[in-house]
């Protein structure tokens, strides 16, 4: 196996990289492996199994591409005619996704609100929290819960967010489905000595336990 991302590379824009076993990060060649053109571009990368649901952002555009991974020949092609739409607003500072076939997740923080975007669910995105920062982040996860339920009935999708004014972290969490089932009250990870800043990473363990990291300010 060998461990993948998307970056910026600052000449071309977003492409896929491998970590060399000894030659450190290295910028793939194949020919799909340049996701946007936008030197600009960041990405967000959700992995299930041989394929990847990629949610690429600019400051004017949002889109999630699908990839499946070829092991004969060490590439990820793209699956074309795959890009759904996002109705996620322009003006954030960054965006994640959570995915579980056929359905993802989009969460991001604009004009002050934590925002979710789920397909399936017409009109504008969800607010699930309020009342933060432009400079406020936000992270989407699905993980599994309730172990005696059935499969992927268990699944549970959560938003933890920085909230750098309050100088705290938040976390809520629903059932992955249906969609648009309720979500939890906003309960209070951590405030006070200065824990929040916008820099958010979180995964979940195959027993339901979510690791963070985030970074002080």
């Amino acid at each position: 196996g060998s461990w993948w991302a998307i970056l910026s590379d600052g000449v071309e824009g977003a492409r896929f990289y491998r970590l060399g076993a000894e030659s450190g990060w290295e910028p793939c060649g194949f020919a799909d492996a340049l996701v946007s053109e936008d030197v600009r571009a960041r990405a967000d990368v959700y992995a299930a199994g041989e394929t990847v649901a990629a949610l690429v952002w600019r400051e004017s555009s949002v889109t999630v591409r699908r990839y499946q991974y070829d092991a004969g020949v060490a590439e990820y092609h793209a699956v074309r005619g795959w890009r759904p739409a996002v109705n996620l607003p322009t003006g954030h500072e960054t965006a994640t996704i959570a995915w579980h076939v056929p359905n993802y997740m989009v969460t991001a923080v604009v004009d002050g609100s934590v925002l979710v975007a789920e397909p399936g669910r017409p009109g504008a995105p969800r607010a699930v929290g309020s009342g933060v920062s432009d400079d406020d982040i936000s992270a989407i996860v699905m993980y599994p819960g309730q172990p005696a339920a059935p499969s992927p009935d268990r699944l549970r999708l959560g938003v933890f967010w920085s909230d750098q004014s309050a100088q705290a972290l938040y976390f809520r969490w629903r059932g992955a489905r249906p969609i648009g089932s309720d979500w939890t009250p906003v309960e209070t990870v951590a405030r006070g000595g200065h824990v929040a800043d916008d820099h958010i990473n979180i995964a979940a363990a195959a027993d339901g336990t979510l690791y963070v990291v985030t970074k002080t300010s």
